[in-house]
Parts: structure tokens; sequence; C-alpha cells
């Protein structure tokens, strides 16, 4: 803000009221936007309660109510009220477009540390008469994310839980497809460019296999997205008929199994498509050298733009968090056993004997987490993304391969990346069947550092 420079900090905006003031007289003295994340507000299934409220249909709003629960993500210098309530705090007064006058806190830390891991407010509006009750815990077995509203009409009911979030997901899916896209358009039309030792770099072995690797990537991870906008539109189509008559019993089945689906899909999607915008934003850098860290070039705003992909709407951590239910529930697996059922060219024949080897491989890792994880509790979450992302180059790769069945144009980027998620799985499963149980204690270790 001194430099002039509008400013978006994560939330809490600060730890005292203190420094929040000083923060924003710092703001308007330099004629500046300061902004705090309160992404939620920003979400559609919060916009869309705000709308129901708004036209009367719960009537007058009596309560509302949250919960954010989850287990062990102990913040060393807050406690689990700055951590945890503020995106409830901004959710409620998104809701009823006021602040609260008054709050009423019980905490308390029951494992280590000096910081409270369980609390209670209590809140009042005193503009709608209307009350809130915030429950945040980092002490919960279960991954809770909920806003309830009670009118005295109709009640609302918000679970924006990982798994439920697939509209959000898909959207930031696709923005970072298109990112994807971008970059290798913008590092493709350089490399043809640019001469270097007396011919176009692209030439070069480095460059075109760089190239390669970026299209096989980009048209990768965009059948991603089209297989996981199916799976959600198809659950959607299901609750939408579901609201006009009851539906029939294999009905109910198929929209349960699209549900899966969409739940496994729409993290691994997310996870995948934005990791790539950043690493093919890096690599168009890369091939314009100096001259894409410059403002000339379309690529510096791109490198810029893919750093936020992987991190609102959920961070890739996240991701893993809610994808691995879809690895440990056998989800991925049978959707991956259904693929290599289909039929494919003789061309992509190679390609697929590879995806069945490389499943018996994730199969065994799968085996020896779980195993694991009854050992030493934690050891699943020490390997969750290796098993994800283990999981989705096999699906992205099934994926390329039925395309090239389709249009000869993507059987070379099949190829492709199945030489890379060979790789990729190759080195998460020598990690994965060498590891310990002690590598759990050996990697919080760091935990207690300060």
């Amino acid at each position: 803000m001194l430099a002039g420079c509008h400013t978006l900090v994560e939330k809490p905006l600060a730890t005292s009221v203190q420094d929040a003031r000083a923060l924003v007289d710092t703001a308007d003295a330099h004629d500046v936007t300061l902004m705090a994340g309160h992404t939620f507000e920003y979400n559609a299934a919060v916009r869309k309660l705000k709308e129901i409220i708004a036209s009367g249909d719960l009537g007058r709003v009596l309560h509302i109510d949250t919960a954010r629960l989850n287990l062990g993500l102990y913040q060393h210098d807050v406690n689990v009220i700055w951590d945890l309530a503020p995106h409830d705090l901004s959710i409620i007064s998104f809701l009823m477009g006021e602040n609260p006058t008054t709050v009423t806190t019980w905490a308390h830390h029951h494992v280590g540390g000096r910081h409270a891991d369980v609390a209670h407010l209590r809140l009042e509006l005193a503009e709608s008469g209307t009350y809130a009750f915030v429950h945040v815990s980092w002490l919960n077995p279960q991954k809770v994310r909920r806003v309830t509203v009670v009118g005295d009409r109709k009640m609302g009911l918000i679970k924006y839980v990982m798994s439920l979030m697939n509209a959000a997901r898909l959207g930031i899916g696709a923005q970072s497809v298109g990112l994807c896209e971008a970059a290798y358009r913008e590092g493709l039309k350089y490399a043809h460019e640019r001469e270097q030792f007396g011919k176009p770099i692209i030439q070069f072995a480095a460059v075109s296999e760089m190239l390669s690797n970026m299209k096989a990537k980009v048209q990768g991870v965009r059948a991603l997205l089209y297989e996981t906008a199916r799976f959600v539109e198809v659950y959607k189509q299901y609750g939408h008929i579901s609201h006009e008559r009851s539906l029939e019993a294999e009905e109910r089945q198929e929209m349960k199994f699209y549900n899966r689906l969409a739940d496994g899909f729409t993290p691994l999607v997310k996870l995948f498509s934005s990791e790539y915008a950043n690493q093919l934003a890096y690599d168009a850098i890369q091939i314009h050298g100096g001259s894409g860290f410059m403002k000339d070039y379309p690529c510096e705003r791109l490198y810029r733009d893919a750093r936020i992909m992987n991190i609102y709407e959920g961070t890739s951590q996240l991701q893993v968090v809610a994808a691995i239910n879809a690895v440990t529930k056998g989800t991925f697996l049978e959707q991956i056993g259904r693929y290599a059922a289909e039929s494919y060219t003789e061309a992509m024949c190679p390609v697929v004997t590879k995806l069945k080897e490389l499943t018996v491989k994730f199969s065994e890792m799968q085996a020896r987490v779980e195993a694991g994880d009854k050992e030493v509790c934690g050891f699943k979450d020490f390997h969750a993304r290796r098993l994800v992302e283990t999981a989705g180059h096999i699906i992205i790769t099934y994926l390329l391969a039925r395309q090239a069945g389709e249009a000869e144009e993507y059987a070379a980027s099949a190829r492709v990346f199945c030489k890379l998620a060979e790789a990729k799985i190759a080195e998460a499963y020598t990690y994965v069947m060498n590891s310990t149980t002690e590598d759990v204690a050996l990697f919080k270790a760091v935990e207690n550092e300060v």
C-alpha cells in the first residue's frame, strides 16, 4: 500500500483491532483498495442462499448456525477463532447485510500449545433481531463445513463441504484449462518466430520436447474437464427431475453413481488443471527467455494469473483431501476399470497395455498405504497426494487414448502423456513402497519448530 498498490490480505485481516485500523488508515491515506480474502462471499452456494433470504421464501430469519470443523490442522501463531471463524463471520454478515453488534465467545485449548482449539461464538445482529451461532474446531474427527439458516417459514441449508463444491471446482478448472491453452499458444508462436544459430528455436530438441509435453498436458486436462463436466451434468439433471417427480429406483442408483464420480473427479480436475496452468505458464516464459519476464509479452501476465488458480476455491492441498476419498473408497479404481474395458484403436493398444501395468502399481500403492495407516494414523494423509496424482495420470491417459480413436490429432499427445505418467507414477511408486510408518513422525517434526 505504501507503494500505491491495491492489496488483498488473507483472512484474518489482522490479529488485533489496532493493527486492522492501522491497515485501513494506510489504505485511506494512499487512496488504494484494501480487501480481506473473504472468498466465500463469492461462492455460488452462499450467493444463492442470500438470494433466497432476500426473496422472503424463508420468512424472517430467526437464527443462523454454522460449523467449520476439522482434525489436526493446528496453527502456531493464532487460535482456532482467528484461523477458521473469519469465513463464517463474513458469510453471516454477507447474508444478513449487517455486522454483529455483540459477540459472546467460549473457547478452550485441549491439546498442546497455548491457543484455543475449540470455540463457540454467539453473535447478535440487532438490526434484524437475528442471532447467529458459530462452532469452530481443530479437534473434530469429521471435516464439516455447514451453514444453516432458520426462518419462521422455511429453513435454508448449505453444506459446502469440499465434496459438494463441484460447480466452483469446475469453474476454476475451466479457467485453468483456458490459461494452459493460452500459455501453450504463446510458447509455440514464439518458438517459431525466435531464431538462434540460424534456425527457429522450435527445432532444438529441448524446446520441441517442452512444447510437446505442454500440448499433451493441455489436451489431457481438457479431456478430464469434459469428462468431469459430463458426470456433474448427469447428476444435476437427475436432481432437477427429482423436483418434478419421484425418481425410479434405477434412476436413484444412477444419480448416486454419478454423484460419487462428480465428488471424486471435480477435485481431481481442479488439482491437475490449476497445477498445469502454473507449469505451462512457467514453461512459456522459459521458452521466451528473458523477454518472457517483461510485460511486452502476454506470458508475463499469464504467469501472474496462473498463481491464483491453485489457491482460490480450495488450494491443491485441499483438493487432495477431497479426492483421497475416491481413492480409498475405490471410486477411481472402479472407473479406471471401466476405461480399461472400452475398445481402443490398434495404435493405442501399447498405451492401454502400459496403463494396465500402471494400474497394478496403483493398486499396490493403495494397499501399502492402507496397511501403513492401520499401523500409524496419518500414513494415508502423508501419501495422499501421491495416490491421487497417480490415479489422475492413469485416468487422463485413458481419456486421451479414447479421444485418439475419435481424432488422430490426439494420438501423439496420448503417447507423450503416457510417458509422462509412467515417469511420475514410477517416482510415486518408489517413494510409497519404500516408505515406512516412521516417515509420519519424521515429517511432522517440523511442527515443533518456531
